[in-house]
């Protein structure tokens, strides 16, 4: 006799989805994060050419010290914008898009305080700050 599987839908709650998907994204986040950043390079209109060997390439590249604020990365953060230690991509040239060459890896402390900011603002910001506090 012929055997019949029958398919049935298991419902979960919210929580217990948020939960599935978390662990599943924790054991491997690189697709998630080139489906994201394919995502963003469409609504943005710029380009996107990443794969998931470049990504492990920067990944290994960038090593665990953050370039610009000397923080002590980890890569268990990977994707977690909650933690100023997880390894960040950032655009050097934002509008250039998505590309293995415009990709450097910094904390995500350091993206934050870059944000979309140009190096000439950051300067300014820095300098203004600086006076400020000298005057206090």
């Amino acid at each position: 006799m012929a055997r019949i599987a029958k398919y049935v839908e298991i419902k979960l709650c919210n929580t217990c989805n948020r939960n599935v998907h978390y662990k599943k994204y924790r054991q491997n986040p690189i697709p998630q994060l080139i489906f994201a950043f394919k995502n963003r390079a469409k609504k943005q209109k710029v380009p996107f050419d990443l794969t998931i060997e470049d990504i492990s390439d920067l990944l290994q590249k960038a090593g665990n010290k953050c370039p610009v604020l000397g923080l002590k990365m980890s890569t268990s953060e990977l994707g977690s914008g909650d933690s100023n230690y997880s390894p960040s991509f950032d655009r050097i040239y934002p509008k250039k898009g998505y590309t293995k060459s415009n990709i450097v890896i910094v904390s995500n402390r350091a993206n934050r305080i870059k944000s979309d900011a140009t190096v000439d603002e950051i300067r300014k910001v820095a300098d203004f700050y600086e006076k400020l506090l000298k005057n206090k």
